[in-house]
């Protein structure tokens, strides 16, 4: 179950979801559940990538929904959203230079000191209650060492 805000939400989906594989089912499975959801956003190679659709008025091409990614949803309604799905095997990390949205599939207690000193990475932030909580790790510390959850997306810096 996701709690999604009135607002902006970074999530992740740690499985393949039965009910939808792109954005644009994505946007219909909110609505089926009582939700109003008009935007899909991830960042992807170097740019963002987004599908916009408001009633029926669709402004930007469709996007698939993967394990592994991150995807920040515009929700004009604060509800939960319950979703199932099939569980997967984690896929790899495709990491670039610069920002990278990811989901990760935490087995055990992870935080974001672990993940950043395993990936060799300066900085992960998470998207929560409509604010920004960046976690810096490099010569000086800098933010709370939040733990790693498998519904949230994150940003990394590399």
């Amino acid at each position: 179950t996701y709690p999604l805000l009135e607002g902006w939400n970074l999530i992740h989906f740690p499985f393949r979801p039965d009910s939808f594989s792109t954005a644009s089912e994505l946007v219909k499975a909110v609505a089926q559940s009582g939700g109003y959801v008009t935007t899909v956003a991830t960042w992807q190679d170097g740019r963002w990538r987004e599908y916009i659709q408001r009633g029926a008025d669709v402004y930007s091409a469709d996007l698939p929904i993967n394990p592994g990614a991150a995807y920040f949803l515009r929700s004009h309604r604060q509800f939960d959203w319950s979703v199932t799905g099939t569980l997967v095997t984690p896929p790899p990390l495709k990491l670039n230079p610069g920002w990278n949205t990811i989901g990760l599939f935490p087995e055990t207690d992870l935080t974001a000191a672990n993940i950043l000193e395993t990936l060799k990475a300066k900085e992960l932030d998470r998207w929560l209650s409509g604010l920004w909580e960046p976690f810096v790790f490099d010569t000086l510390t800098y933010g709370y060492n939040f733990p790693i959850s498998d519904q949230q997306g994150y940003m990394i810096k590399l």
